[in-house]
Order: structure tokens, then C-alpha cells, then sequence
């Protein structure tokens, strides 16, 4: 894929309110939407795309650590309680399809499984245009096969057509890093609202993308002491 690399650093730790255990209603206003407001010709728009980070201190009985592997679930070791400091990204994608391609594009979603990462709690439903919705069976979750490695956590949306809003989510648990780590502002279709929520450590706090399409957007104190930045309108990934 060409195109834009927008980024966007924070500190690993963070708090957002759509990451929950209830959805968001689609309004009869997103299922009536029939193009994109960031680029009227794309075949589908994230409506909204939240990611929260945190640190979390855990024992190594209760969570799987990336770099320990999957001892305790898999073997039933017993693990000492030794608190232990990860990291922890929860993300929210919503999805407006608007034609055909977009239906054929999107049928199936996969979430990039890399080795250092633990992939969990993943959900999704869908509404279609009259409002109906159909929720995921977990037990249809499975990885793609690759060479070399890991493949991505994937998923079918059966009945999905032009017109319905796809809702998804799941949870990264990596190996707590003190240092910067990038996320990209840009996905393969535009996004029309992004929102980062983190809470200031003795990390630095920056965001950052190429300047001619990316403005630092202002950081925002939230309750309990989070932080959070929004970036609005960015168009798509050129596709090769």
C-alpha cells in the first residue's frame, strides 16, 4: 500500500468510554448515509476509530505475557504471583459500507496477530440498512495460516451488504516498553473521527505526522486525570 503515514505517539497507558461491555446504537441518520464525507468516492468510511492505552501490573497466573508464552492456559503451570507490568491497547473500529466493493473488501476483517502480541477479547456485530443486527459467533474467530509468521485473527461477516454498519473490537497485551510506540492515523478507507485516550506518565506526550497533511491536534484533559486527542477527515491509503 502507497500513501500517507500518519502517526500519532503516546504514552501506553489510556482510558476511552466506547470500549465497554454495550455497543453503540447506529442513528437513522449513519444508516441512511449513502457516500463518504471524507472522500465521496470511497467504497467505505470508519465513522469512528477509539484506541485506549494502558499499563496494567498483573500476575504472571492470571494474564498471558507475550514473552512467556502461553504456559499457564495451555500447560496448567503453576505460576508464581509476581507482579508484572504490560501494556495494554483496546480498539474500537465502526464501519459504514457503502457499495458492493466495499461488501466484497470487508467480508472478512483480520487483526494483524504479530508474535510479541497477544490478541483477546475480540467482538463484532453488524446493523444492516433496516436496522437489524446480527452479532458474531466467537467460536467462527480463527488465524490465517502464513509463512515465517503468525498470521492475522480472522473473521467472516456473513450478510453483510452496502449500506450495513460493522462494529469491531479487541485487546493487544504486549510486554510494558517505557519508550514511544507509533500508531497510524490512516487505514486502507478514510476515517472521519479518531480519538486516542491515554493517561499522562513521566512520559513525554506527542503526536506527529508528515506536515502537509498532519497537524498535532491538542491534547484534551479528560476525568480521573486521562488525557485524549481527536484528528478528524483522513482520507484513505492510496491503494497500488
Amino acid at each position: 500500500m502507497r500513501g500517507l503515514n500518519l502517526l500519532a505517539i503516546v504514552p501506553l497507558v489510556g482510558l476511552s468510554s466506547l470500549y465497554g461491555s454495550d455497543w453503540i446504537s447506529a442513528s437513522a441518520a449513519e444508516l441512511s448515509e449513502k457516500a463518504s464525507k471524507v472522500e465521496p468516492n470511497a467504497d467505505a468510511e470508519v465513522l469512528v476509530w477509539e484506541v485506549r492505552v494502558r499499563n496494567e501490573t498483573t500476575s504472571l497466573a492470571d494474564v498471558q505475557i507475550p514473552s512467556l508464552g502461553t504456559l499457564a492456559p495451555v500447560t496448567g503451570v503453576s505460576l508464581p504471583a509476581t507482579p508484572m507490568l504490560t501494556t495494554q491497547t483496546d480498539q474500537y473500529i465502526r464501519l459504514k459500507i457503502f457499495n458492493d466493493r466495499g461488501r466484497d473488501r470487508f467480508a472478512t476483517l483480520r487483526i494483524p496477530n504479530p508474535w510479541h502480541v497477544v490478541i483477546s477479547d475480540i467482538s463484532a456485530r453488524w446493523t444492516q440498512p433496516d436496522g437489524t443486527i446480527v452479532v458474531l459467533d466467537k467460536h467462527s474467530i480463527f488465524e490465517e495460516k502464513a509463512a515465517y509468521r503468525r498470521g492475522p485473527k480472522a473473521f467472516a461477516l456473513p450478510g453483510v451488504v452496502a449500506g450495513s454498519i460493522i462494529e469491531y473490537r479487541w485487546r493487544e497485551t504486549r510486554d510494558y516498553n517505557p519508550a514511544y510506540r507509533e500508531f497510524s492515523c490512516q487505514r486502507d478507507v478514510p476515517v472521519r473521527l479518531m480519538r486516542y485516550f491515554f493517561k499522562p506518565s513521566t512520559d513525554r506526550v506527542r503526536l506527529i505526522g508528515p506536515p502537509e497533511h498532519f497537524h498535532s491536534p491538542p491534547l484534551v484533559k479528560e476525568r480521573h486525570g486521562f488525557m485524549s486527542a481527536t484528528v478528524q477527515n483522513i482520507p484513505g491509503r492510496t491503494r497500488s
